[in-house]
């Protein structure tokens, strides 16, 4: 299913692409509208952020692995950037929808097994997302020190 929605928005086709990533699916448009107007009123601007955190916030669009990417690199070393604070406001809206709470909560009846095995799954995904991650961005946050910058393009 294609990120972009024919007239959609930035914000539409962000949260489209942030819900698959969070949920796994597409969300209803009372969940885009929600996102779209709480984003306005906390909206960073990215015009003096970092570039870090813009380079992070460009890996997000390019593709669902650059946005797991550059999420686990931001979970661990660029806690406020843009792109953890979007994540962060999806997660609080879907977590109070009740299609989706569930899955965000992580409620799930399961053996103990089946349980330990899903947490070593997704530890071993984590950490090789981590260690990828911190290979490409790594270099660009020390170079830059994660101080802000003007906005040139």
């Amino acid at each position: 299913m294609p990120d972009r929605a024919p007239g959609a928005t930035g914000a539409e086709t962000e949260c489209r692409r942030l819900c698959r990533y969070l949920v796994g699916g597409s969300p209803p448009p009372a969940i885009v509208d929600t996102y779209i107007r709480a984003l306005e009123t906390v909206a960073p601007d990215l015009g003096q952020a970092a570039r870090i955190d813009r380079l992070l916030s460009r890996a997000a669009q390019s593709s669902r692995l650059g946005l797991a990417l550059a999420d686990a690199y931001a979970g661990r070393f660029r806690r406020s950037t843009p792109l953890r604070q979007h994540l962060t406001l999806l997660c609080a809206i879907l977590e109070s929808s009740p299609p989706y709470h569930g899955r965000i909560t992580g409620r799930s009846f399961t053996t103990p097994r089946v349980a330990l095995f899903r947490v070593g799954a997704a530890l071993l995904r984590h950490g090789l997302l981590l260690l990828t991650a911190v290979l490409i961005f790594g270099p660009v946050h020390v170079a830059g020190g994660g101080q802000p910058v003007p906005h040139t393009s």
